[in-house]
């Protein structure tokens, strides 16, 4: 099974206008419409997230 390692980053508002242009850029070599589940998972008492963590499977 190949690893995924997925990276999150905070950009200011202008970015998020600015990137969608700025990738339009970019030629698609190839699409694929694929499904994507996601569970999450805490415990009882939310112990993930009262430390600002979170745990998915994504399948």
């Amino acid at each position: 099974m190949l690893q995924e390692i997925e990276l999150k980053l905070a950009i200011s508002p202008q970015i998020g206008i600015e990137l969608p242009q700025y990738l339009a850029k970019f030629t698609i070599l190839e699409h694929q419409n694929l499904f994507l589940g996601n569970t999450y998972y805490d415990y009882p008492d939310y112990f993930l997230a009262k430390q600002k963590m979170g745990l998915r499977m994504k399948v």
